[in-house]
């Protein structure tokens, strides 16, 4: 192996096997979301950018309100309230 094999990069490195490592690790991380939509929609024909963007608008949907209504105390934690 030489030195050039050897180096610590970032996403804004365009070596062959960096791009490659890059492209597989971001697929590893949005493989789940978009199977968990193919499974919730099975009989809709959406391309993967339609289908993420359902998926990010489904999950703004269900965010935490700012108060936790149960205690109003504004702890966040929604359906695990300490509270309930």
């Amino acid at each position: 192996m030489k030195h050039e094999d050897y180096h610590s990069c970032n996403y804004g490195c365009q070596r062959p096997a960096c791009v490659s490592r890059q492209r597989d690790e971001l697929w590893s991380l949005v493989k789940p979301i978009y199977e968990a939509m193919r499974k919730l929609e099975p009989n809709n024909r959406w391309t993967f950018g339609y289908t993420m963007q359902v998926a990010a608008e489904r999950l703004k949907n269900m965010s935490i309100p700012a108060t936790c209504p149960p205690c109003n105390n504004h702890c966040r934690q929604g359906r695990d309230c300490p509270n309930k």
